[in-house]
């Protein structure tokens, strides 16, 4: 506009409209979207097309109308030029302070650390990278948790999901790589854990130089019903899983081929899932967790 006006210059509207919405919809203005969950992203198309639609029409007008008084004082091109160039501000001014973010580091206490960088397993975590300027309106909200491997360097402003639940869930194993321009660790991550039912029971484990650490224990899982009139339910912590009774831990679950006795039930492990025997009635309560990686080794 600056550049036409300076050199008295009308270019022809249609020309200039067909060209704007050419370079608007090539540069993907169209393009408007908003976070919401874990890994969900709504696209706007329809309105983003109208409003690029709305953005051509108000850059043809800026440079093309006329001097003519249209209100008072103001003329033509001075409506056309302020309906295109005071948007345009106030959404400069609104995204700066939304872009602002800031890294507010919370790892868990089981979190592996490497020179500055925090590795650790959580779920429903708040993403702690985030806008400085929260917001909620129409249903949506900047407030997003996220689940899987995270990573944190506060000093280096990083925060990010590196594998996510799902992927454990479906092979089992991955692979966070950290690091700079001079030098690289990698961090191996597994998940086991057994299934009632629907219901997964696991545990993740991070492992870095050797050393394999425990990063999360889910939630006990209960199985459905009772045996023998006792509430029975698979328990994951540090020590690995164990057999709970009405409430109260008794024994760890089995190896492969052996089995174990508990408040008079006996629990047999054969090869991926563990029996309940109670006299001569045997019911698979849980079965090992399978992964699509395991699954093509076999």
């Amino acid at each position: 506009m600056a550049l036409l006006r300076h050199r008295r210059l009308r270019p022809d509207p249609f020309r200039l409209w067909v060209g704007s919405l050419l370079v608007c919809l090539s540069l993907s203005l169209w393009a408007i979207w908003w976070v919401r969950g874990e890994s969900t992203f709504v696209l706007y198309r329809a309105l983003g097309v109208v409003l690029v639609v709305v953005l051509a029409t108000l850059i043809t007008a800026a440079p093309t109308a006329s001097d003519r008084a249209l209100v008072g004082r103001l003329t033509r091109r001075q409506v056309a030029t302020a309906l295109l160039v005071v948007p345009l501000v106030g959404m400069c001014l609104v995204a700066v302070p939304l872009n602002l973010t800031t890294v507010e580091a919370q790892p868990s206490e089981d979190a592996v650390t490497v020179d500055g960088y925090a590795v650790f397993y959580g779920e429903d975590v708040s993403n702690q990278l985030f806008s400085v300027v929260e917001i909620e309106a129409f249903g949506e909200t900047t407030d997003v948790t996220t689940s899987g491997v995270i990573v944190v360097n506060e000093d280096r402003n990083v925060w990010g999901r590196e594998v996510t639940k799902a992927e454990l869930e479906t092979h089992g194993e991955g692979t966070v790589r950290i690091g700079g321009l001079a030098w690289s660790e990698t961090i191996e991550v597994e998940r086991e854990g057994w299934v009632i039912g629907d219901d997964p029971v696991y545990r993740v484990h991070l492992e870095h130089d050797g050393e394999r650490t425990v990063a999360y224990a889910s939630d006990p899982v209960a199985v459905r019903g009772s045996i023998n009139g006792r509430a029975v339910a698979l328990v994951a912590d540090e020590d690995g899983f164990h057999i709970e009774l009405d409430g109260v831990v008794r024994a760890p679950v089995p190896g492969p081929g052996e089995s174990v006795t508990a408040g008079g039930i006996v629990f047999v492990r054969e090869d991926d899932a563990l029996y309940a025997v109670d006299g001569a009635t045997a019911v698979v309560i849980a079965e090992e967790e399978s992964y699509a990686s395991s699954q093509e080794d076999r």
